[in-house]
């Protein structure tokens, strides 16, 4: 009688090692003391320690590659039960076909099975589907799990940065701050001043943390409303997404919050289409004109003498062209140029904090008209209350009253929040802004390039011309030009009657500013 060539198969995965005491060693024993029973010759032994999902495992995939080289000389392939082979019923029934293929049948010690009586695969079925019924009802039962201890204001799963992870008098799961919170407050206080963008935000709390983050991280831990002390809970069938009051203590509070929140909102609405990036040497493309045509120009690199080499250029057919880096020093040599005269800069501020300070009491109000909003929507809910106990309306339709009032009541007090903006924090965002304007190369200098044409667009009204290493006089926005009429000190009248934008030369500085070596 032909000797029975076997390869033994033994797997485990680490949670059922620890769940159901599954080990590897006492597979190992059994299906040897059972190779040696039936007189087995046992040519390998694989032991693999990977999810029985797929057959995507690194030991199974050299099974295959032993059985190709040796075909129909291997018989058996033999494991313990049918779910150390395969947790998914439609992969086992594909990979037992090519498994026969190379003449090898596949068995399960504890559960043999043969294979060619066809009743015995409603059997194969039983057991393959129901370690998969168990995976299914352990991960629903883990969701369900999860959920109930989000409901209970309980944070599951990894900490957010600012927390770490740990456990209370009855074992269970809670975040503490930790050494980072300080951080993520200082990064929720740059946001809300305004002054900072997101990307310079970022750079900053990267040098906190000592590490690099994405943007798309960065852009979810500041909406991330677990910073205030809630869980949020996502849809789940006919359950709305929602948040919780959770245990945890707080980093930030809430006015701070919902102030990013609608700063980021506000940023998201005014951000122009997608278009390529933005190289950091074309600061200028697409706010420079055409001398020639008057059309846009653009930037671009092109290779010659062994290098790179960047130019602006017209996309139009008269063929305008110069270099990035001379038109670039240009323009900064105009914005050294510029120097608003304090005393001008001074007064305009003075007109703006008393604006800032009318515009601080119509929030007051707006706010005083959102409580009363907020109260006549509670005093609903408790009219609901009381309806569904007299048996005028059902249980169902006061939960629908109910939830429809609280996500407006909700709404509502984020544009409390909002309104209530301190006259402190404009104040700081117009003295960041004065600093700024008094030196505002050098700021120029520091900035991303998104930030460069911003500047660049917030001074100028129209695009603006290069043309024989200078620029054409520009034509500056309404702001700025009432700033310039003013140059003898604010409110007194200037003799001059000239235009808004009179000629002058193209690298000295219309009236209000002064050259700045004087």
């Amino acid at each position: 009688m032909k000797k029975i060539n076997c390869i033994l198969y033994i797997r485990v995965s680490t949670d059922e090692q620890a769940d159901k005491g599954y080990s590897q060693r006492h597979q190992e024993e059994i299906l040897s003391k059972y190779a040696l029973m039936k007189e087995y010759n046992i040519i390998a032994i694989f032991k693999e320690d990977h999810s029985a999902k797929s057959f995507i495992r690194p030991e199974f995939t050299k099974i295959i590659g032993i059985l190709k080289k040796k075909n129909h000389e291997i018989n058996l392939l033999l494991f313990t039960k049918w779910d150390r082979f395969s947790r998914n019923a439609g992969d086992a029934y594909a990979m037992i076909n090519k498994l026969n293929k190379f003449g090898v049948e596949p068995q399960a010690m504890e559960q043999p099975l043969d294979l060619s009586v066809p009743e015995n695969k409603m059997m194969l079925a039983f057991y393959l589907a129901a370690p998969e019924v168990e995976n299914d009802r352990r991960s629903l039962n883990v969701l369900v799990g999860m959920r109930r201890a989000k409901k209970e204001g309980r944070y599951v799963g990894s900490a957010p940065k600012g927390y770490s992870n740990k456990r209370d008098e009855q074992g269970r799961a809670i975040i503490v701050p930790n050494d980072q919170a300080d951080h993520i407050r200082k990064a929720f206080e740059w946001l809300a001043t305004g002054l900072y963008s997101n990307i310079e935000v970022k750079k900053m709390i990267e040098a906190k943390f000592e590490h690099y983050m994405s943007i798309s991280h960065f852009h979810t831990l500041i909406r991330n409303p677990i910073y205030i002390g809630y869980v949020p809970i996502k849809a789940y069938k006919d359950e709305k997404a929602h948040l919780v009051k959770g245990i945890h203590e707080p980093l930030i509070d809430e006015a701070l919050f919902w102030k990013v929140q609608d700063l980021l909102a506000k940023k998201a609405k005014i951000l122009p289409p997608k278009q390529a990036k933005i190289r950091e040497d074309f600061p200028l493309r697409a706010i420079l004109q055409c001398r020639k045509c008057g059309g846009s120009i653009t930037g671009s690199r092109s290779k010659g003498n062994g290098g790179l080499y960047s130019y602006y250029h017209c996309q139009h057919q008269c063929r305008e062209r110069f270099k990035t880096e001379s038109a670039n020093v240009a323009f900064e040599k105009l914005l050294e140029s510029f120097k608003f005269k304090e005393e001008v800069i001074d007064g305009y501020a003075e007109i703006l904090i008393i604006e800032l300070k009318a515009q601080q009491k119509n929030g007051n109000t707006r706010v005083i008209q959102i409580e009363k909003e907020i109260s006549q929507f509670k005093e609903r809910i408790s009219k609901a209350l009381q309806l569904m106990l007299d048996g005028d309306i059902s249980p169902d339709d006061y939960k629908t009253i109910k939830s429809n009032y609280e996500e407006k009541i909700t709404d509502l007090n984020r544009k409390k929040i909002i309104s209530s903006t301190s006259e402190m924090t404009l104040i700081q965002q117009l003295e960041f802004g004065y600093g700024k304007l008094k030196n505002l190369l050098n700021y120029y200098q520091s900035v991303d390039i998104n930030t460069k044409q911003a500047i660049i667009s917030s001074i100028f009204k129209d695009k603006i011309t290069y043309e024989n290493g200078q620029y054409r006089t520009p034509v500056f926005n309404e702001v700025i030009n009432l700033i310039l009429k003013n140059d003898k000190g604010l409110g007194k009248k200037n003799k001059k009657t000239s235009g808004d934008n009179p000629p002058m030369s193209s690298q000295v500085p219309t009236t209000g500013f002064e050259p700045a070596h004087h």
